[in-house]
């Protein structure tokens, strides 16, 4: 059996009950200090999810995660930022992050986290987005399915996937 690797990217390693976590989620944990630790990880291992702390020296947040993005797009990527940070977070999932997790966070929201952007990953197999744009409307869709009881009203023109879109939220 293949493992499933979560690579988090943070200045100070991640404390026993987050390390807890990750473990019942069945993903094994690989700590990177810095961003060139982290890339070192991502040459040695296929990476399921990385989290990117907002506090880095050398590189900002929003620059690893361009970096990263670029190295492959599809590589689900998650902010953990500051509750004061949300104009970063807002910029970090512009950019191709799929998720933020506000700090400090309880254990539960990590793991709900978690859930979501490996739900994230699996459900969208069945389309094709090549945009930035498309993306963000399947991650906004997967995260209005995840985690809300709301009505969503779908527009666009005839032939565009709005009914797709519907299943999709909908599953």
């Amino acid at each position: 059996m293949q493992s499933s690797y979560l690579l988090w990217i943070d200045q100070k390693p991640p404390h026993a009950k987050v390390r807890e976590c990750i473990e019942n989620e069945s993903l094994t944990l690989l700590y990177a200090k810095n961003i060139f630790e982290g890339l070192d990880f991502i040459g040695k291992y296929e990476i399921d999810l990385i989290f990117v702390d907002s506090e880095q020296d050398g590189m900002s947040m929003l620059e690893i995660v361009k970096l990263l993005h670029k190295r492959n797009a599809n590589m689900p990527i998650l902010c953990l930022v500051d509750s004061k940070q949300s104009a970063l977070a807002s910029d970090a999932l512009f950019i191709g992050a799929i998720d933020y997790l506000l700090k400090p966070y309880i254990i539960s929201q990590l793991q709900r986290c978690i859930c979501n952007a490996k739900a994230a990953m699996s459900s969208v197999e069945d389309f094709v987005a090549e945009s930035h744009v498309s993306k963000q409307i399947l991650r906004l869709a997967n995260r209005a399915a995840l985690a809300s009881t709301a009505t969503i009203l779908i527009q666009g023109p005839s032939g565009t996937g709005k009914e797709k879109l519907a299943q999709f939220i909908h599953r």
